[in-house]
């Protein structure tokens, strides 16, 4: 089990890519959406793959503690952008999901984190 300390380097990393995500958000959905300039949008859905990717390390019991953090929806991004063409009937990426997720749920996401709980049973690492 990851003790507390090591949950927070999680957490705080999915919080950095989430101010990154936000940052891109700022620009708007047309530059997100933009076929001839997709900078933003493949910055939002790489760093959606890393959020889902760190939450992956995260224990089952952290997340447990924490379920307004949508953790499912985030492994299903987490394979949409990884690996588009492995499921039965292959689609690229959903851009437009991908921008309401980044829009709507990761500012959520970022402030759920901001006090996470820690489920009992983290030793905090002494220092």
């Amino acid at each position: 089990m990851k003790d507390e300390t090591q949950q927070r380097v999680l957490v705080d990393e999915i919080r950095s890519h989430a101010r990154a995500i936000a940052t891109q958000v700022r620009k708007g959905r047309d530059a997100f959406l933009d076929p001839t300039d997709t900078s933003a949008r493949d910055s939002v859905e790489h760093r959606l793959e890393l959020i889902a990717e760190t939450a992956g390390k995260l224990p089952r019991s952290f997340r447990q503690a924490n379920p307004r953090v949508p953790w499912e929806e985030l492994g299903e991004f987490r394979f949409m952008f990884a690996h588009p063409y492995e499921d039965a009937t292959p689609a690229p990426p959903d851009h437009e999901r991908a921008w309401r997720f980044a829009e709507e749920q990761v500012p959520k996401i970022d402030r759920r984190l901001e006090r996470p709980r820690f489920p009992r049973g983290s030793k905090r690492e002494q220092a």
